[in-house]
């Protein structure tokens, strides 16, 4: 029996009660001025913006528009479909939608999302408010999107959006960027995340029979690659979205700080998920060294982890060593040192996506006035505990109002743990009760 046989045989039913309860969660996040390139994408039909829900059959509907509307969050197209949460979930009408966002090298490109909008009425403060989440990670692939996995069922972030329909709010659920037919997602480049969650939201407040108040209250929440977006999206969200009424983040497992979160990944459980940091840059920044840096096996891993959803990629490639995949066997540590033409290395390019940094200064970019909820688990063994409790003290620092959380498990089931403690937190704030602040 070979080694990855017999790892492959360990882990199967593992991973099976992972995905079956709450799964192999993992991040994506971070950058504000990304750097440059075109994502692979497939040309699919012209379509104007939507004037009704009546967007294409099957996978069609994800073609890559050949032709895109004016500005940002701009509805493309949508159609109704029945969400597939589980048992106990309120009753609801969801649509998927196509909208406008901007990607990581400042183009305008369309992704997709999910709105669902509970059918009982709204019975707190104001209008119906919108719960922009930014899920956990789902794989590299089109068919990975979370807007599939929503209406297919058994996706482990779906007890997110049944919670927050059973509390009476709408859910703008974002797919990020790179899910349409022929692309791949670009990870953890979270400018490009962040701007996707603020423009899914823009989107969902326009979806035709949504019901929604153009300025409604807007609470952004993730976990993980989700936590790393949504906090992209909030320290965004006033310069990028002025028009949305956010009142409050909540955000749990973030990787907040890319190369301690590489190496805690490195021959571990989560190994795989650094061939997808690899792809990610490659994709964004391809001024960095790549030819000289992966070996063929690295490179061929590369190809296949983009191809893969997340439970592929954990089983494939759990306990690598990325010295494996490398030229001449360089640690992580050495292939981050590598600098392209330009001379900025690969530990520049990661440094430069850290939360929480130059947070509210004056006349900055990244301001974040609002109740903010940060929490983890007591032994996440993904995402390093003092990376996340480094962006909870810069957030601190930086005079927002913050919230500490911290549950008994590992990655994946403080996840669940936090379910019910993020809705009445949002709940709490659509309501304009006093925020808790831990600081």
């Amino acid at each position: 029996m070979s080694d990855v046989t017999h790892i492959r045989g360990r882990l199967r039913p593992a991973f099976r009660r992972i995905r079956a309860s709450a799964a192999a969660v993992l991040l994506t996040g971070a950058v504000a001025a990304a750097i440059p390139a075109a994502l692979p994408g497939a040309p699919g039909t012209a379509r104007a913006a939507a004037a009704g829900c009546d967007g294409p059959a099957g996978d069609a509907f994800y073609d890559v528009p050949s032709s895109l509307p004016a500005g940002n969050g701009t509805l493309i197209s949508c159609r109704q479909v029945t969400l597939n949460l589980g048992l106990g979930t309120a009753a609801n009408t969801a649509w998927q939608f196509i909208y406008t966002t901007t990607d990581a090298r400042g183009d305008r490109v369309a992704s997709s999302a999910t709105l669902a909008v509970p059918a009982a009425a709204w019975t707190g403060a104001g209008t119906r408010p919108v719960v922009a989440l930014a899920p956990g990670t789902q794989g590299l692939a089109g068919r990975c999107a979370f807007s599939k996995g929503l209406v297919a069922g058994g996706d482990y972030e779906a007890g997110a959006v049944q919670a927050a329909l059973g509390a009476g709010m709408a859910v703008a659920a974002v797919d990020y960027e790179g899910y349409l037919n022929g692309q791949v997602h670009p990870w953890l480049v979270g400018g490009s995340a962040g701007r996707a969650v603020l423009d899914a939201t823009r989107a969902a407040l326009r979806v035709p029979g949504g019901g929604l108040s153009p300025g409604t209250d807007v609470g952004i929440t993730g976990y993980s690659e989700g936590g790393q977006a949504a906090l992209w999206a909030a320290q965004l969200a006033a310069s990028y979205a002025p028009d949305l009424h956010v009142a409050a983040t909540a955000a749990g497992g973030i990787p907040a700080d890319l190369r301690p979160v590489a190496d805690s990944l490195n021959g571990g459980l989560g190994a795989g998920f650094d061939l997808y940091l690899l792809a990610g840059m490659h994709l964004t920044h391809p001024g960095l060294p790549w030819d000289g840096v992966l070996n063929a096996d690295g490179k061929a891993a590369v190809a296949t982890v983009e191809g893969q959803c997340t439970v592929d990629t954990l089983l494939g490639y759990a306990f690598r060593n990325m010295s494996s995949f490398t030229a001449g066997g360089m640690s992580l540590d050495e292939l981050f040192q590598q600098a392209g033409p330009d001379g900025v290395t690969w530990a520049q390019v990661l440094d430069s996506f850290t939360l929480g940094e130059d947070l509210n200064t004056p006349g900055g970019p990244y301001q974040v006035h609002f109740p903010t909820m940060l929490y983890r688990g007591l032994i996440d063994e993904i995402v390093p505990p003092a990376v996340q409790d480094a962006v909870r003290d810069a957030y601190c620092r930086a005079g927002v109002p913050v919230k500490r959380k911290l549950y008994v498990g590992e990655h994946s089931l403080s996840l669940v743990e936090a379910r019910g403690d993020v809705v009445s937190f949002l709940r709490d704030a659509f309501d304009g009760r006093p925020a808790e602040n831990d600081c």
